[in-house]
């Protein structure tokens, strides 16, 4: 049998450790001679949830030179195994049995707190992971995803843990993995998340809209005109942003940038495929010598810059692109949102008037020769994105954690509340 088909073969699995990435054990035996300020929990399903930690780590780093963040992937710390099996299940259940997923989502989104499946994701690596508390002892517990979120919950709810704990939640749409009683605060996108948490019972006093963290990068200002000149564009002509997505998602984004690039309409294609290398060539093979002219790009660190010099932006719903997209003002034409979260934050989107959504290629190709024949929706939808964007929802997140956890007089006053709980 050829091993190179299934991407959980053994042959992959070893190749993982001969490549020298450390096992859990190692990394624990490395880091848990010294102390720690933030504990920084999040998972690799998707960039977003790291993104989203990556951009908080930087903001109270920026805020207080000196202060010490462990920025942590919690499923891989439970077991590498497990994080690549649950990866791959996750990202072959939305590709090939989308609808499958999509029930899944919606019948665990209200799930019982207190059920067997909810109390068996609480337990997740509990053991592990007070060890690791033990040793580090950090002030502060920060969570970007949903199952670390429920273990440090479950062992605080077991008096094994005092510490603090924060949970942002990186989408618009609530979904009750993401709710414990034990939660000391959450930091949410928007108001109707907010809304979404107290109907849940949580106290209104304990959630905060910030905004979900994102790159600093993303608050500009920018000058256009010499981004323009940077990238080869001409003023006065539309700018359309195709954006992949991780996981091979967008398997058909190279037949829109092939549209795109022969459209009987003047405009300038940006194309994005990230790591996907088979896209990236199907692109540039697709709008070689094409009419309007296109750029494709794969792995990008530019993000910021691309999308404030775009008019237009074909993109997925993930939290995390579509905070960004809004912090800097992008309209979005959502493609396909994957079931569940997507489909949620997608419909957040509509509500507001930032984007329009469609779920197949030719609805989508419609709505893009719209936009683009008419400025003026363009601007309105601009404005409806600056208004949700929150551009410095990291630096919020980390000003908040510092006064009410983190400085010397939040310190004092957790000792206090230790001793008095011991």
């Amino acid at each position: 049998m050829d091993s190179s088909r299934f991407p959980l073969s053994v042959r992959k699995i070893r190749g993982f450790w001969e490549r020298g990435l450390r096992t859990p054990a190692e990394w624990f035996e490395e880091i848990s001679q010294s102390e720690t300020d933030v504990l920084n929990l999040t998972a690799d399903y998707g960039a977003g949830h790291r993104r989203a930690s990556a951009a908080l780590q930087e903001a109270l780093e920026e805020l207080n030179p000196g202060i010490k963040v462990l920025t942590l992937n919690y499923i891989w710390f439970v077991h590498p195994f497990l994080d690549r099996v649950t990866q791959s299940l996750y990202v072959n259940s939305v590709k090939v049995a989308p609808e499958l997923y999509r029930g899944f989502y919606y019948v665990t989104k209200s799930i019982d707190p207190d059920s067997l499946w909810q109390s068996a994701l609480n337990n997740l690596g509990h053991r592990r992971l007070l060890r690791l508390m033990q040793a580090v002892r950090p002030r502060l517990v920060v969570c970007t995803f949903p199952t670390p979120a429920g273990v440090v919950g479950e062992l605080k709810r077991r008096g094994l843990l005092h510490v603090p704990q924060v949970t942002i939640i990186t989408d618009n749409a609530v979904h009750t993995q993401w709710v414990s009683p034990w939660t000391d605060l959450y930091m949410v996108a928007s108001d109707y998340v907010k809304r979404g948490l107290m109907a849940r019972g949580i106290p209104e006093e304990r959630i905060l809209v910030t905004g979900i963290p994102i790159d600093k990068r993303f608050r500009g200002p920018w000058d256009k005109a010499k981004l323009r000149e940077k990238y080869g564009l001409v003023p006065g002509v539309p700018v359309v942003l195709l954006l992949g997505s991780a996981y091979g998602m967008s398997p058909d984004a190279w037949q829109t940038a092939g549209w795109l690039g022969e459209l009987g309409l003047a405009c300038q294609v940006l194309v994005v495929a990230g790591k996907d290398e088979g896209l990236k060539r199907k692109c540039e093979e697709v709008t070689k010598g094409s009419k309007n002219p296109v750029k494709v790009f794969g792995f990008v660190d530019t993000m910021h810059e691309l999308m404030a010099v775009s008019d237009l932006a074909i993109t997925k719903a993930g939290g995390l692109t579509v905070s960004e997209a809004l912090a800097v003002g992008v309209p979005m034409v959502i493609h396909r949102p994957i079931p569940g979260q997507e489909e949620e934050n997608t419909k957040f989107l509509l509500r507001h008037g930032a984007a329009v959504a469609s779920k197949d290629a030719e609805r989508t190709r419609e709505l893009v020769l719209e936009l683009l024949k008419d400025p003026g929706k363009r601007a309105r939808m601009r404005e409806a994105a600056l208004a949700l964007g929150k551009p410095d929802a990291a630096l919020t997140a980390a000003r908040e954690m510092w006064k009410r956890y983190l400085s010397p007089e939040a310190a004092a006053a957790l000792v206090e509340r230790e001793a008095v709980v011991k």
